[in-house]
Formats: structure tokens, C-alpha cells, sequence
């Protein structure tokens, strides 16, 4: 994309961009960086979208965010989520982020360069605003790209729009236009293990925000570590681990301070707090906390999404006996186990890291 950029500049030769959008918000990440470049054409093919009124709805959102960019024009092509679903047919199970991913990059990159390279008068090259999400894999969107652009002989720009605060501004441009944020990518595949909400559900499409932290949230935040640690924690702790543990927000000044330098954010729920993290400049994720109540619902991966773009290098945290899995999960491994010491009791945690270049990865 930068090699590209530069030779417009020196030429003023292949502005016309035909870029893959799969939403409003990761829309509104990437076209401040490239329509001061570009002639930019947005191509809404997303047939993995699921519901139907999913699929509407962002792209209402869409819409939305155009309102904005009066200059930048939108193809809406035909497309029905049968295609989607015959060819991911028996990868519904897989985990998200698997080779199901794979299949439906590459389907919705594919039907992009087609259409380039039909339009071959219209368009110079192609790129995708898949890779603004710090959930997904820049590398392999760019490798379905490329092949994409190999099979029809036309231009795939590489991109990692998440870089240079592209998630940042999509955050930011989200609540400066007011528009809806989902919770969860398209398909809602794999379907959740009994005692889970799908993705598509009324629930889980319930308004969580994500906003920053202040001291307005001191008493809530506290309160909610302490009952998470007494309730969801019992599970791998002993008594007196959890009371020692959970006395770690009672001195409340103490507690706001700690904040002191962080970047936090909070998860709200119908005006309730379901949920808290912090990470400090340095990229460790000092503290992640769901509400008991509300667990095992998306909050935790939506405050990560959050946190970890702010690490400019590796992200580090502690992670309790309860918490392994989840890192584990996103991306994280062991470094070691390691032991703290409160009030002559001892508790066991681990120090997980997650490389910087997986930072950007579920």
C-alpha cells in the first residue's frame, strides 16, 4: 500500500480503488488514511453476514458513515449467504479464526478482483478493510488477496490498517457519528457449548459499550472485582486465597490510583458495569474482570479488542488458574507460573505473553 501511495504521488497514476468493505466501523478506520490518496469505490460483499437483518443493518451503518465521506461511492453486488454457507460447508464447528476464516476471506476477496477485473476501465488495483480489526490475521487476509488477484490477473494492495492507530480511529469516528458497533464478525460459527449465548442472538446484540474509564467507575469497578474474585475464582482458590485476593480493592483511593497512567476501559450493559481492563504504556494487561453474572458472553474478548491495540510490543499479563484458558485462547502462552504473596498467603498465577505480531489476532 505505501509503494503504491508513493507512486501516485510521483505520477498521479492507479488512484482508482475498488476496496472490500465488510462494515461500518472498520470503514470509518481505514478511509481517512487512504481517501487522501485514492479514488475509492467500497464493494459490500459480504454473504457470511448472518441474519439477513444483520447483514441490513450494517450496512444501514454504512451508509451512515458515507454521509461523511460524500466523495467515496458504494457497489453493493448480488450476493446470498447460500453461497456462503455451501462453502464452508462441515467447518461449521471449527473454531473462529480457523480454516473456516480462511474460506471466507478468500470468498469475499475473490468476488472483489472478479469484479475488477470486469470493470478492468474502472479500477487499478484492489484491498480490503478486513485488516483494521485487531481480531484478524493481516498476513493471511493479504495471502487470500494476493491469490485472489493471481486467479483474475489484476492488483491486490497488502495492508494492515490496524497499524498506525487505524483501529484507534474507528473508535473514535464510531462515537463521533454515533454509529452501531456489532459484537461479533458475520457467521456466528461455531455454534456455543450448552450454557453459552450465540453470537446472533438478541442477547448478545444487547448495547455493550465499551467506554473509558473514570472515577465515576471507582465503586463499581471495585465492587465488581471483589465479587467476580469471590464467586468466579472459587473454583480454583481456596477461601482464604479469595478473601485475601478480593480485599485488594477495599481501600478505594487506593484503588483509584491505580488506574493512574493506564489506559482502562469499562464494559456497560443497560447502564450496568459487566466489566473492566487495564493495560499500562508498556503493554501489560494489569487487570480483566466480567461481571459473575455475565460471563462467558463475549465481554472479556471485547475489552481485550480494546486493550491490546494500545501495546506497542508484546502484551504481558498474570493470569489466574481461571483466566489460562481464556489467554490461551487469544493468542497467549505460557512464560512461566509464578507465585504472589498477600498477607502470608500465597497464590499461584501465570506470566502470559502474547507477540506483538499476534497482537492484532483473536
Amino acid at each position: 500500500m505505501d509503494e503504491r501511495i508513493k507512486r501516485i504521488r510521483e505520477t498521479g497514476r492507479g488512484k482508482r480503488l475498488l476496496l472490500h468493505v465488510c462494515c461500518g466501523p472498520c470503514a470509518a478506520g481505514v478511509l481517512p488514511a487512504v481517501t487522501p490518496h485514492f479514488d475509492v469505490t467500497l464493494f459490500y460483499h459480504n454473504p457470511n453476514i448472518l441474519p439477513k437483518t444483520e447483514f441490513i443493518k450494517r450496512l444501514d451503518t454504512l451508509k451512515s458513515l458515507l454521509e461523511h465521506f460524500p466523495q467515496v461511492k458504494l457497489i453493493v453486488p448480488p450476493q446470498s449467504e447460500a453461497e456462503f454457507l455451501s462453502a464452508v460447508r462441515g467447518k461449521e464447528s471449527l473454531p473462529e479464526g480457523g480454516a473456516r476464516c480462511d474460506v471466507c476471506f478468500a470468498l469475499r476477496l475473490d468476488a472483489t478482483a472478479e469484479y475488477l477485473a470486469a470493470h478492468r476501465d474502472e479500477f487499478d488495483a484492489f484491498a480490503t478493510t478486513l485488516t483494521v480489526s485487531p481480531r484478524k490475521n493481516a498476513p493471511r487476509i493479504n495471502a487470500a488477496g494476493r491469490a485472489a488477484a493471481d486467479r483474475y490477473d489484476v492488483v491486490y494492495l497488502d495492508s494492515d490498517f490496524k497499524k498506525r492507530d487505524g483501529y484507534l480511529t474507528s473508535v473514535r469516528l464510531c462515537k463521533e457519528f454515533g454509529l452501531y458497533r456489532q459484537h461479533y464478525c458475520g457467521c456466528g460459527f461455531p455454534c456455543p457449548a450448552q450454557g453459552d449465548s450465540h453470537p446472533c442472538s438478541e442477547h448478545q446484540k444487547s448495547d455493550i459499550n465499551i467506554v473509558d474509564y473514570d472515577s465515576s467507575y471507582c465503586e463499581a469497578t471495585a465492587r465488581l472485582f471483589s465479587e467476580t474474585v469471590l464467586n468466579v475464582n472459587a473454583k480454583d482458590y481456596s477461601p482464604e486465597q479469595l478473601r485475601v485476593w478480593a480485599r485488594s480493592a477495599d481501600d478505594r483511593e487506593r484503588w483509584e490510583r491505580s488506574f493512574t497512567g493506564h489506559r482502562a476501559v469499562v464494559a456497560v450493559l443497560d447502564g450496568k458495569v459487566v466489566g473492566f481492563g487495564d493495560i499500562d504504556p508498556a503493554g501489560y494487561l494489569d487487570r480483566l474482570y466480567v461481571h459473575k453474572d455475565y460471563q462467558r458472553r463475549g465481554i472479556a474478548s471485547l475489552l481485550c479488542d480494546r486493550l491490546e491495540p494500545f501495546a506497542d510490543g508484546d502484551v504481558v499479563t498474570h493470569a489466574s488458574i481461571t483466566a489460562k484458558p481464556f489467554f490461551r485462547q487469544r493468542g497467549y502462552a505460557v512464560v512461566r507460573e509464578n507465585t504472589v504473596e498477600r498477607e502470608g498467603t500465597t497464590l499461584v498465577n501465570f506470566v502470559m505473553r502474547k507477540p506483538s505480531q499476534n497482537v492484532g489476532d483473536k
